[in-house]
């Protein structure tokens, strides 16, 4: 059914009336904003400083600076709208609120635009306080996100093979790299001393490989010989004649593969008492005794012609009988022995030579 139709009395007219005219006279209120612009400022300048702290941490750029700057601008943003508020109220109020210590206390109270300005004060104070902090934990941080501590100054070294032989052997040495140090040795011991490019350096050289003669690596240490002999000149003798008698077998074979460039009777000797020593040394000493040639070397074998032991008698024959050592000498030494031994080996070699070294000599 219709509803009957319902008649507006005066008083209904009226009190519309009144309704609207009151809504037009007095509006409803706005709506308060969502953020203030001191407020939006702040996180802003938070925000910045954090992502910069984190950038410092994790990367290899450093904006601490930075970060110490936002802080300590937020602290006097603080600082100045505190102290002008007080100000505001009451101007001897405001001279009070400028003292630091003072100021605290006005910072902690809500009137004051609701602890806005503490606010920025304690965040710049954080902000400056993790910045200044922060050179730390930096060798951590980027440790673990495995980036160069320092970039910005780490420059690649030059080659080393570039820089002089004396420059490579120090390097080498102070590294422990002592595979590439044993073969700069090498190099070195092949090297010429008067003539070469690294000759001007000849004296720095002498003393770097005289104290790897000295070195805890067994290996640099023999090397390190063959190179201070071509390198040292006679300085090197007294040293390799003392290696040749040495614990260490290896040095002892390198001392009488170096010893022949001295031709002094006192080498000869020493090269002399290494024949019969067991496995390479004795070959090593024959070698070199007939490297050494001449007088001395015949001079130092015969006494061996006597050795109690057949094999040093049959060795120093060998060494005798070679075109570089046996002379006249040799002959009468090795006549006198066949004469005298009672060693059918011993007799039949030392004639075989002897006849050897007469049938030379006449050419």
């Amino acid at each position: 059914m219709d509803e009957p139709l319902r008649l507006r009395t005066q008083m209904d007219i009226a009190v519309d009336l009144t309704a609207a005219l009151s809504t037009r006279m007095k509006p409803p209120p706005k709506p308060p904003r969502d953020l203030k612009p001191s407020t939006a400022l702040w996180i802003l300048a938070t925000g910045v400083a954090i992502a910069l702290l984190l950038l410092t941490l994790i990367s290899a750029n450093d904006f601490s600076d930075v970060v110490l700057y936002i802080g300590a601008g937020q602290i006097a943003a603080g600082y100045l709208w505190v102290v002008s508020l007080a100000f505001r109220r009451d101007w001897q109020r405001g001279l009070v609120c400028a003292i630091p210590p003072i100021t605290l206390w006005y910072l902690a109270q809500w009137k004051y635009a609701k602890y806005r300005p503490l606010r920025s004060v304690a965040t710049g104070a954080v902000l400056m306080g993790i910045a200044a902090t922060a050179t730390y934990v930096l060798p951590h941080t980027r440790s673990w996100a495995g980036v160069n501590d320092d970039p910005a100054t780490t420059t690649t070294p030059p080659d080393i093979t570039t820089q002089s032989k004396v420059a490579q052997l120090r390097h080498y040495r102070d590294k422990r790299e002592y595979d590439a140090l044993i073969e700069l040795l090498r190099t070195l011991a092949r090297t010429d001393p008067r003539y070469s490019d690294e000759a001007k350096n000849r004296v720095e050289l002498a003393a770097e490989l005289k104290a790897l003669c000295g070195h805890t690596d067994a290996g640099v240490k023999v090397e390190g010989m063959a190179a201070f002999a071509a390198w040292g000149g006679d300085d090197a003798r007294g040293l390799c004649l003392e290696a040749s008698r040495s614990a260490n077998r290896e040095e002892r074979l390198m001392a009488l593969r170096l010893l022949p460039r001295w031709k002094d009777e006192y080498v000869a000797r020493a090269l002399a008492e290494r024949v019969g020593r067991p496995g390479r040394e004795t070959t090593s000493a024959q070698d070199a005794l007939v490297e050494l040639g001449g007088p001395v070397a015949e001079r130092a074998v015969i006494p061996l012609l006597r050795n109690e032991e057949q094999g040093i008698r049959l060795t120093a024959i060998d060494i005798l009988g070679n075109e570089k050592v046996g002379g006249s000498e040799a002959v009468a030494a090795l006549l006198e022995v066949a004469r005298t031994t009672n060693d059918p080996g011993t007799r039949q070699r030392a004639v075989d030579k002897a006849d050897q070294i007469r049938n030379r000599l006449k050419k």
